[in-house]
C-alpha cells in the first residue's frame, strides 16, 4: 500500500473564528485582514506545508493584534486556537526569519 498525501488545509479558513472567540471589538475587521495578509505571506513561504493550521493561525493572530495596539496575552491566544505557545512562538520566530517578516 501507497501513502496518501492530502492537500494541506488552508489557515485561513479558520481565522474569522478566531477573530471571533478573541473579541477585538471595534478592531476586529482590522486585526483580521492584517493576520490574512500575514497567512497569505507565510503560504507564499512554505511556512504551512507539514504544519497544523492553528499554529499559523495563532502566530498571525498574535502578530496582528500587536501590529494594532491591542493587547492579547499568550493564554488568550493559545486558549482559542487551542495549540501550545511553543507552537505559536515557533512560527513567530519562523516568520520573522522570511523576508516579510524581517524589518
Amino acid at each position: 500500500d501507497y501513502p496518501t498525501f492530502s492537500k494541506p488545509q488552508d489557515p485561513s479558513l479558520y481565522l474569522h473564528r478566531f477573530v471571533d472567540k478573541l473579541k477585538f471589538g471595534d478592531k476586529a475587521q482590522a486585526v483580521s485582514s492584517t493576520a490574512l495578509k500575514l497567512v497569505q505571506s507565510m503560504k507564499r513561504d512554505w511556512m504551512q506545508t507539514g504544519r497544523r493550521p492553528a499554529g499559523i493561525c495563532g502566530a498571525a493572530l498574535f502578530i496582528a493584534a500587536h501590529i494594532h495596539g491591542i493587547e492579547r496575552s499568550k493564554r488568550d491566544i493559545i486558549g482559542v486556537v487551542h495549540v501550545g505557545w511553543a507552537t505559536v512562538e515557533k512560527r513567530v520566530v519562523e516568520f520573522a526569519h522570511t523576508q516579510a517578516g524581517a524589518p
